[in-house]
């Protein structure tokens, strides 16, 4: 063999595991000379097959040559690995001449995947079904028949494969699941033979890196919305088999990615060039593993969508949060006030103070776990315990609202008949009985006729089969309830004050009772009924946010602030820790008092009730109950 001489140079490119075919022409006046394959550049180019003057095939190991005696021969190399990279040589043997050669860059990827992921977007659909159509044929052909049943699992670095037959003398009445690491198939593989004279086979694929080529952009969504894939895909095919009718529908139990709570799962299947969803939907899902249920097989994953027209303005997020801590600021002053400042044994508190109290509780919780949600959300106990406590919270927060709205109504119910001494409403230990024993009830019945009802995508109460109305139909009965008794309060007040005198003091106490009874609106939680409107403006949004998140700030005002006592009191405590001594004070609502009985001057047209309204002020007596002291 002389000095060769290059004819052409060519790149040819392969992946781990696969077989790649070269082809090598020559000029037909060599015919009959012998060919040969090698590794390297002359003179160190070491022959890997060679033929001899009189073969035209020849096999050696994983290469093999077939000269077709037609100006080109093919040489095949077969179980590629990295190492095969490089340069090689096809060529001529010429007798007392150069050689003929081909020059050839064999580029070896590591695998498939990389070859496709290389092709422009527009061509991965059609690589992409190539690929899974000839995986699915070339599997098919390791379905062998049985008599009885048999399992076949294979693996590689980028498939797992799983095969179960059945035969007409098959001992089995059920099936277990087809298991793979990733993901597991759920099917009715009895019911199939009896419709192909007994016998059927299913093979379940899981490819481990198919995702990134039939990749989630080929799931169409609406504007505003973005996809990724949240699972390897999965093919299940059922080979040799005419009757391919399902008698009931597969599931397949998917390992699934880490997702953020909010976001939607979709059960998709591959249509030749996109993921579409028709047939299959998700029957359950948990933080690691989701069920989709089909009714026909085919290639599935699964998809997640995000809709961020959904998606909370973060000026509302961030207005949310001041709003909660400001409340939760006032409510402690409230609970403070309550618990320490020295009422009248008349004035009662305990519906106000339980009120804040569950406020108090109820706010910050809801708050951290919308903040730490994708924390509390994967640990499906902790967010179904979360769930069950906020139930239980915000119920016992509407009941103490309703209980403080009906000891309002005893109250301005007897206005017309002034009666200071008399104590309306319920015992304390009656109302801690209805204000946590309702909530309780509730919260049991619940969780024993659903117990999986907790633990929703935002760890509260799920949708399904209306659960959620265990919170709703108690929350809008209250609702309801506490703005009827609202409007007859506010009728009931305002019939009262018409027949004042309207004189300068009259119109100022006007105001600041008209002021009272609005913060009542929001402390009576009315304004939450703007919850059914808030998802349709941002400005009710807004507007809704401002008002629920707000009771504490109105307890404290209308409770605290604006009475007399309570401020004497402030007075004292400041005093008692300031340098001018400490003094004792009380919360008794007997300072500023009047005799009932006493007239004012002018017209004495105005009876005594009248002159009583228009004069005197607010204060709570008992649960609820209203005396009369002088404005301030």
């Amino acid at each position: 063999m002389s000095s060769p001489a290059v004819v052409s140079c060519i790149n040819v490119k392969g992946f781990v595991g696969g077989t790649v075919k070269i082809k090598c022409e020559y000029d037909t006046s060599y015919s009959s000379n012998a060919k040969y394959f090698c590794k390297g550049q002359n003179p160190a180019c070491q022959d890997l097959v060679k033929t001899s003057t009189q073969q035209s095939w020849v096999k050696h190991g994983r290469f093999s040559l077939n000269d077709s005696s037609m100006g080109h021969f093919t040489v095949q190399m077969t179980n590629l690995s990295l190492q095969d990279s490089g340069m090689y040589q096809c060529a001529v043997d010429i007798y007392l001449s150069y050689d003929q050669y081909t020059e050839i860059n064999l580029v070896e990827v590591s695998s498939l995947l990389d070859s496709l992921l290389e092709a422009p977007r527009e061509s991965l659909a059609s690589r992409g079904e190539d690929v899974l159509q000839s995986t699915e044929k070339l599997v098919s052909r390791l379905v062998e028949p049985t008599h009885t049943q048999s399992r076949r699992n294979l693996s590689t670095n980028t498939t797992e494969v799983g095969i179960l037959s059945i035969g007409t003398n098959t001992t089995l009445t059920t099936l277990r699941p087809l298991v793979h690491s990733d993901a597991s198939l759920d099917i009715d593989l009895l019911g199939i033979a009896q419709n192909n004279n007994g016998a059927a086979s299913v093979v379940f694929m899981v490819y481990k890196d198919m995702q990134e080529v039939l990749n989630a952009s080929f799931f169409n969504t609406g504007p505003g919305h973005s996809t990724s894939a949240m699972s390897n895909v999965v093919s299940v095919v059922l080979p040799h088999i005419l009757n391919k009718t399902l008698l009931s529908p597969v599931n397949l139990t998917i390992h699934l990615r880490r997702t953020r709570p909010k976001d939607k799962l979709s059960c998709v299947y591959w249509n030749v060039s996109a993921w579409i969803e028709d047939g299959c939907h998700v029957s359950e899902t948990n933080p690691t593993h989701t069920v989709c249920s089909c009714d026909h097989l085919s290639t599935f994953a699964l998809i997640m969508t995000v809709d961020h027209t959904q998606e909370k303005h973060p000026v509302v997020d961030v207005l949310n949060t001041i709003l909660v801590l400001i409340n939760l600021v006032f409510l402690t002053l409230a609970v403070m006030t309550f618990a320490l400042c020295r009422w009248n044994p008349r004035v009662s508190n305990v519906s106000r103070l339980n009120l804040c109290v569950c406020l108090l509780l109820a706010h910050p919780l809801f708050l951290l776990t919308q903040s730490f949600l994708h924390l509390i959300w994967p640990h499906e106990v902790l967010c179904k315990l979360v769930a069950g406590v906020l139930h239980f919270l915000f119920l016992c927060c509407f009941v103490w609202m309703s209980i403080e709205a009906t000891l309002l109504f005893l109250s301005v119910r007897k206005l017309r008949q002034v009666k200071p001494n008399e104590r309306a409403g319920l015992h304390w230990k009656r109302s801690i009985l209805i204000g946590y024993g309702i909530p309780l009830v509730i919260l049991v019945v619940s969780a024993g006729v659903r117990p999986d009802g907790y633990g929703s995508e935002d760890c509260w109460l799920k949708t399904e089969n209306g659960f959620n109305w265990s919170f709703l139909g108690p929350v809008c009965f209250t609702i309801v309830g506490n703005i009827i008794l609202f409007l007859i309060i506010f009728i009931t007040i305002y019939s009262t004050l018409k027949e004042a005198r309207s004189d300068a003091s009259t119109v100022k106490y006007n105001r600041v009772l008209l002021f009272k009874i609005m913060m009542q609106f929001v402390i009576l939680g009315c304004p939450w009924i703007l919850g059914l409107l808030a998802s349709r403006s941002h400005v009710l949004e807004v507007l809704f946010l401002f008002l629920t998140s707000q009771q504490g700030t109105a307890i404290f005002v209308i409770h605290c602030l604006l009475n007399t006592e309570v401020r004497n009191q402030y007075r004292t405590w400041w005093k008692r820790f300031g340098p001018a001594g400490e003094q004792k004070g009380s919360c008794s609502g007997t300072s500023g008092s009047v005799n009932l009985s006493q007239q004012a001057s002018g017209d004495t047209a105005f009876n005594t009730h009248a002159i009583t309204l228009t004069t005197l002020s607010l204060r709570p007596v008992g649960d609820g109950m209203v005396s009369w002291g002088k404005t301030d």
